[in-house]
């Protein structure tokens, strides 16, 4: 069973419910999992209020040996990691490794950096930590996100509590590990017990519980966008820092001297691995009228090259995948690839690509979360800015071609980060949106806005 880490310790929720972790490839079973309610979460608070007060806490210093030694762990430890991760989370273990382990690590050595920098570059300002943090991330590269949040917040000397997502209870797992490994080799006056808590949970009510408490003074959380409306309403009476990343509509941008042998795979895997599921994946694809015949073909036979086919992460959306495939047909689209539903085992919609949907349709707009790639089709370069811009969200999006104009297609796109000819490799952290996809915050520096309370001495 995967139990919660709350003060330094392996602890069921206390009420004793659990919750099931189903294998999504196969749908049995994978874990019993701890469900914790608003009891674990006051008790958690109460060894992070501890941390706080302790008459002598972590220096610089000792931050960044904490942090280094936290790196080293993830990265001793990574086949392992990328392996547990992907069997929750339904990706490749290689996609994992790559993008999610890896990157961890570098968010912990990133952190220690500017606790060493500190130290060694005192001057007048003096940066207190911003108290109690809640990090709640979603399942898609989720050590990944917990980690660039984690880091810093840690570095800037806060207490965390950490809320991992039911889809992914792993993640919080092995972070308890490492936490478990931390604790061994530093002693109290370097590692203050309390200082990063674990719970485990199926109900969304528990991070609202969370986001509402004013002993918490900040949250960083991805979610969709009605949950983070939620975490949203019930932070903001206490004047809460909010990092919200919610939701996603992202796409991909082919130019007309874009080089097809050199992006065509990672167009195919940036629409399908993730199933669609993950902020990363891109759900649209715009191409010139004179080239979409070219391009059609060209992902036709790049599905089956692909030896990659990932199940949906919820058995319970074949109802929604349903409803996806008839507002398709429903707003003119026809579907070319795939659009073949299997529950035998996991839940798995085949890759799904169509044409000819209307620009006005609801699937343009909203996020799919699902493995359907919308190609459209457009007579000028500029109406691809046009059409992405007209969306309500606003998280990523790629652009092939030259890099001459690239360059002057991803100045006039509306969204947090444009990564031109590559796909999530391309990205340093995980990427702030805007409009709709972000809210709060915008700043994981360690001695920052977020995770840090400047105090000016003039």
């Amino acid at each position: 069973m995967i139990l919660n880490y709350i003060g330094e310790s392996w602890v069921p929720a206390q009420e004793k419910k659990v919750f099931l972790k189903i294998c999504p490839f196969k749908g049995d079973i994978l874990e019993e999992v701890s469900a914790c309610e608003a009891m674990d979460f006051v008790r958690a608070l109460q060894f992070a209020k501890k941390s706080l007060l302790l008459p002598k806490r972590p220096d610089f210093e000792e931050r960044g040996q904490i942090l280094r030694k936290i790196a080293d762990i993830i990265t001793e430890n990574e086949m392992a990691y990328s392996k547990r991760e992907a069997s929750h989370q339904a990706v490749p273990e290689s996609f994992v490794l790559e993008n999610s382990v890896r990157p961890a690590a570098r968010a912990f050595i990133s952190a220690a950096e500017d606790t060493e920098f500190k130290l060694q570059h005192p001057n007048h300002d003096s940066f207190l930590p911003t108290g109690i943090v809640v990090i709640a991330p979603h399942w898609g590269l989720s050590l990944r996100f917990l980690c660039e949040k984690l880091a810093p917040a840690i570095g800037a000397g806060n207490a965390v509590i950490v809320k991992p997502c039911s889809d992914s209870p792993v993640t919080g797992q092995i972070l308890g590990e490492i936490l478990e490994r931390i604790r061994s080799e530093f002693p109290e006056a370097q590692w203050a017990s309390g200082t990063c808590q674990i719970l485990q949970g199926q109900k969304e009510d528990l991070l609202e519980l969370m986001a509402g408490h004013p002993s918490v003074r900040a949250i960083a959380a991805s979610s969709s966008l009605l949950t983070g409306e939620l975490i949203q309403k019930a932070a903001s009476p206490t004047w809460k820092k909010m990092q919200l990343h919610m939701g996603y509509n992202n796409s991909g941008l082919v130019l007309p001297d874009a080089k097809p042998e050199e992006c065509i795979e990672q167009i195919y895997n940036s629409a399908f691995i993730g199933q669609g599921q993950i902020s990363c994946n891109i759900s649209r694809l715009f191409v010139l009228e004179s080239q979409v015949v070219q391009w059609t073909d060209l992902l036709l036979e790049q599905s089956k090259k692909s030896k990659w086919q990932g199940p949906m992460m919820r058995k319970t959306d074949r109802p929604r995948l349903e409803d996806l495939l008839r507002q398709v047909r429903a707003d003119q689209g026809k579907i070319i690839a795939g659009g073949e539903i299997s529950d035998q085992g996991g839940l798995y919609l085949s890759p799904t690509m169509t044409q000819d949907l209307s620009h006005c349709s609801v699937l343009q707009q909203d996020t799919i979360a699902a493995p359907l790639l919308i190609i459209s089709a457009v007579k000028y370069a500029h109406e691809m800015v046009k059409w992405v811009n007209t969306g309500y969200y606003g998280q990523i999006a790629q652009v092939w071609g030259s890099l001459e104009k690239t360059s002057a297609i991803a100045q006039k796109l509306e969204v947090g980060e444009v990564w031109v000819n590559g796909w999530v490799e391309k990205s340093r952290r995980i990427p702030y949106g805007v409009k709709q996809s972000f809210f709060g915050v915008a700043d994981d520096r360690t001695f920052g806005t977020f995770f840090s309370d400047c105090k000016k001495i003039v």
